[in-house]
């Protein structure tokens, strides 16, 4: 126990000997697990990345340009920026099956074979180190970036939170460093310790985190005893960091003018050189800190063990299905791009009068059907009608000498009288065949069926 050493203290009180040395340190959280879906991007940095998409977008031209000895035929052929763009991107998935015409890969220079081989092995180098290391970063943890320092809090843009009695406000007043001046313009009072602890865990989700100033004994009995979460079910930890802000001395208080400064001194001083202080801070951590298991609570997690194989998770797998939905959103995106631009065309064919779109394609679905039907389904409709006539009364064992139907009237021409043709001109007249209207005066019905042939039915 004691308290701690301040220039106002020093002026009013008698202190001993410093006995236990303090700091001034920040605490904040710190998560255990970093999210699976950059697992993906995990083998690389970003700036590995950039140039990998640098390469694969501009590699194309100094090989365009060795076969044509010019880029023009790239620039003004879309094809060919499509036919090279895949032609790159196969050879990050080693799909070398180009046989086309123009294929690139069947070029006769020297200086094309060159490129395209030193591409080649550059592609299979990188693909080797990436598929080397993905396995490793999606099954092993990956632990995330701790605050260490006040220049961290800085740039990640902490609110920091201090309490508003006991003089820590003047741990920033009394010194000149321009790191403890920019942390300062941020600083929060707060009225005691569970309101600092409470200003660090409800801005967990936020986009500005805080971290909270205090006494490192006092945090990490704070945390040990309260805040300790179990090792399998909580993601979240606190974390004291590495940096002593300011050092703090704790002493004993004692009277004015005492008689006894300096037996307490000696005997504190011995008990420091025999290293009986922190024998004493050992035993008071394993009685106060010690876990239904016996071991001792941690503030913060170190690293883990050795990782037993086992097989992938969906949880381990996410990065790649975001990555996935991600191209399909893209694409969606473009496909309703496609289709405003569509409707709009529409509308302006209606307003000019002309057909749609929609109605072309209708009109031709319609004559391509009509053709169909002309082609295949006409003859073989009249077809099976024709025998189903003759097969029906067939079917009874008798000879079929008439339709199953009697034929519509439209079905005979009508008689008619043929006009006489002119005389010809040598002067003689040809006579016409005379017409029998008395015989043909009978009605449809009873006119002669034409003679067919008796179907004869078979068994086998």
């Amino acid at each position: 126990g004691g308290v701690y050493l301040t220039p106002e203290r020093i002026s009013g009180l008698t202190f001993s000997m410093p006995h236990t040395q303090d700091c001034a340190s920040y605490i904040s959280l710190s998560s255990t697990a970093l999210p699976k879906y950059r697992a993906i991007m995990g083998p690389f940095l970003w700036d590995v990345w950039l140039a990998l998409t640098a390469v694969y977008l501009f590699a194309m031209f100094p090989i365009a340009f060795s076969v044509w000895h010019s880029i023009k035929p790239l620039l003004n052929d879309i094809r060919e920026v499509e036919n090279m763009f895949w032609y790159v991107f196969g050879t990050f998935t080693n799909c070398f099956t180009f046989t086309g015409e123009n294929s690139w890969s069947k070029s006769d220079r020297t200086a094309t074979k060159l490129f395209i081989g030193t591409y080649w092995i550059f592609t299979i180098i990188i693909t080797a180190c990436y598929t080397g290391s993905i396995v490793a970063f999606i099954t092993l943890p990956v632990f995330p970036e701790t605050i260490d320092s006040s220049k961290q809090l800085i740039e990640e843009g902490y609110k920091i939170s201090i309490l508003g009695t006991g003089g820590w406000e003047r741990l920033y007043n009394e010194t000149d460093d321009p790191v403890a001046m920019k942390v300062y313009k941020n600083v929060d009072l707060v009225p005691d310790l569970s309101a600092g602890f409470q200003n660090v865990t409800k801005n967990v989700h936020s986009w500005r985190q805080s971290a909270f100033l205090g006494s490192r004994k006092l945090l990490e009995h704070t945390v040990r005893t309260n805040f300790t979460p179990d090792d399998d079910n909580k993601r979240l930890l606190f974390h004291l960091s590495d940096e002593c802000f300011v050092p703090l001395l704790v002493s004993f208080v004692l009277q004015q003018r005492t008689h006894y400064l300096e037996e307490i001194n000696g005997a504190l001083e011995r008990a420091l050189q025999g290293g009986f202080m922190k024998k004493v801070i050992q035993e008071l951590e394993w009685e106060e800190y010690r876990s239904a298991t016996g071991k001792l609570l941690k503030v913060h997690k170190g690293l883990m063990g050795v990782p037993e194989d086992r097989e992938l998770n969906l949880d381990d797998t996410q990065g790649m299905f975001l990555l996935l939905g991600a191209g399909f959103a893209i694409g969606l995106f473009v496909l309703i791009i496609e289709i405003s631009v569509w409707t709009t065309e529409q509308v302006k064919y209606r307003q000019l009068g002309e057909l749609t779109l929609k109605q072309q394609a209708f009109n031709k679905l319609k004559e391509h059907g009509k053709a169909f039907y002309n082609c295949i389904l006409a003859p073989a409709n009249s077809g099976i009608i024709y025998l189903r006539e003759r097969r029906v009364s067939s079917a009874f064992g008798e000879y079929v000498t008439r339709p199953y139907t009697s034929w519509p009237r439209s079905f005979f021409p009508s008689p008619t009288i043929q006009s006489p043709s002119p005389p010809p001109r040598n002067g003689t007249v040809s006579s016409a065949p005379p017409i029998n209207l008395a015989a043909d005066s009978r009605s449809m019905d009873q006119l002669p069926l034409p003679k067919e042939k008796p179907i004869r039915l078979m068994s086998f």
